[in-house]
């Protein structure tokens, strides 16, 4: 895929509705496209655990920080993907958001690949 349908489905992720067939149907497509080395696990968009999984898997030993309110219903996450914990001058990041850990996570994710395929390292 290239960074424009990557960054496409990041914020598709980022305004879905998790809970639609046809959305998670194209959500594991197209991260299946993106990671197809990663092992995306079918829970990747309703298990944090599944989703710092393939972080792991597709980013290692980059730093996550996540932001957000503790809520029962679903509430507004902000996540960061980076290689570099410190330096601002990283040129691969993602920021993404979602309404749950996972979504924003994977957006995040979703969108460091892009820059990737942008040609960014």
């Amino acid at each position: 895929m290239n960074h424009e349908a990557i960054t496409m489905l990041a914020r598709s992720i980022e305004t879905g509705a998790a809970d639609q067939p046809e959305f998670v149907q194209s959500v594991m497509a197209g991260l299946q496209a993106v990671f197809p080395d990663a092992g995306v696990d079918a829970a990747t968009l309703t298990s944090a655990e599944a989703a710092l999984a393939l972080a792991e898997r597709a980013f290692p030993a980059w730093r996550i920080e996540l932001h957000g309110q503790a809520v029962s219903q679903a509430g507004s996450w902000a996540c960061t993907i980076r290689e570099g914990g410190t330096r601002d001058d990283d040129e691969v990041i993602g920021i993404g958001r979602g309404a749950t850990i996972p979504l924003a996570l994977v957006a995040a994710m979703l969108l460091a690949a892009a820059r990737h395929a942008q040609g960014y390292v």
